[in-house]
């Protein structure tokens, strides 16, 4: 990754269903460091399907062909990890330090349990390609941190297939940097399986944030669940397109998005397009946003509590630092509790 060249990714966090394009909401391109002195984008993908585990080939990347295409042909950490049926496993990635590229392949057997966590501390570009198959009855835990860091730039793509009965669960925290992506792509392909999926993000100074998380339900009476909530302050821009599609065949299928964003900065810049795709009746789809700051009345009732509006944003702030470390192993804690302290 040692080079001047420089390569393009297109389609990055690409949404399913297009909107306008005005709107610059649809998708992103991303300026990486070139491998081998490849410069088109698309050429990545010729190279990177030999990197791919054979069960894993059709499982879409979450950020997009070309990204994940980037992370697995530059990727100098690789995890091929296969959990037997009936057992559990954690697996840990730190990247920032000696490793900054992964690459991570789980398949979690039927019955068995998988908790994978992935903590991205980098002052540079980190990133990160992780895919799973979560098997018949399996459980499956996914935690993310993008911990704040001014010179930072992150790269997050994850993908899973959930089988019959078998459940995902995924606890994301983006907390800023100067640039933080996240795309997630899950397929619900067997009857009852299911997604619970939280976003937790943050974004202060220049950040910029850009998130998009895909559903595909396949199963009958699958069900998947997305939810949001973020705070931006000074001049943050964020970015989340969050779809559910309830493909044909998935009757008695659920799905429902929802976020709260918290915008605290006069020049905050946030877009957010969710999307509900319906092709099967029976089924039951729902979302919404709650976007704004906080209205007189509420500042009013701070007030005669002695809370000033600035304290209150900073309240906001802790609250999301204090569930992330609640819910991380000790690794994210630590550093956290850290940068908590600096302020």
């Amino acid at each position: 990754m040692k080079t001047d060249a420089m390569t393009t990714l297109e389609h990055v966090n690409a949404a399913p269903a297009q909107t306008w394009n005005w709107l610059r909401i649809n998708e992103r391109t991303v300026e990486v460091p070139a491998i081998a002195n490849i410069s088109n984008g698309a050429d990545l993908q010729k190279y990177a399907s030999e990197k791919i585990v054979p069960e894993f080939r059709d499982l879409l990347s979450g950020a997009g062909a070309q990204a994940g295409a980037w992370i697995d042909l530059a990727a100098d950490t690789v995890k091929e990890v296969r959990i037997a049926a009936g057992t559990s496993q954690e697996v840990l990635l730190c990247l920032g330090e000696n490793e900054h590229v992964a690459r991570v392949f789980v398949q979690v057997e039927a019955g068995a349990s998988a908790h994978i966590c992935v903590l991205c501390f980098g002052q540079n570009l980190s990133a990160h390609n992780v895919r799973v198959l979560v098997e018949e009855g399996a459980v499956c835990h996914y935690d993310m941190l993008i911990a704040k860091n001014v010179t930072g730039r992150h790269l997050e793509s994850f993908s899973a297939r959930v089988e019959k009965d078998a459940r995902l669960q995924m606890h994301q925290y983006v907390l800023g940097s100067t640039l933080s992506l996240s795309g997630t792509y899950v397929e619900l392909v067997g009857d009852n399986a299911q997604l619970e999926q939280v976003i937790r993000y943050m974004g202060e100074g220049k950040d910029e944030l850009d998130m998009t998380s895909t559903c595909i339900h396949y199963g009958k009476n699958t069900k998947s669940e997305i939810v949001a909530t973020g705070v931006l302050d000074d001049e943050a821009k964020k970015v989340l397109r969050a779809t559910i599609d309830l493909s044909r065949g998935c009757k008695g299928a659920e799905g429902s998005e929802n976020e709260t964003v918290v915008c605290a900065g006069k020049g905050v810049i946030n877009k957010t397009l969710p999307v509900i795709l319906c092709s099967e009746d029976d089924v039951a789809g729902n979302h919404g946003a709650t976007i704004g700051s906080f209205s007189p009345e509420q500042l009013f009732y701070l007030a005669t509590r002695g809370i000033s509006p600035d304290e209150a944003i900073d309240l906001l702030k802790e609250s999301l630092l204090e569930e992330a470390q609640a819910h991380l192993p000790k690794e994210a804690q630590d550093y956290i509790e850290k940068w908590s302290e600096r302020g």
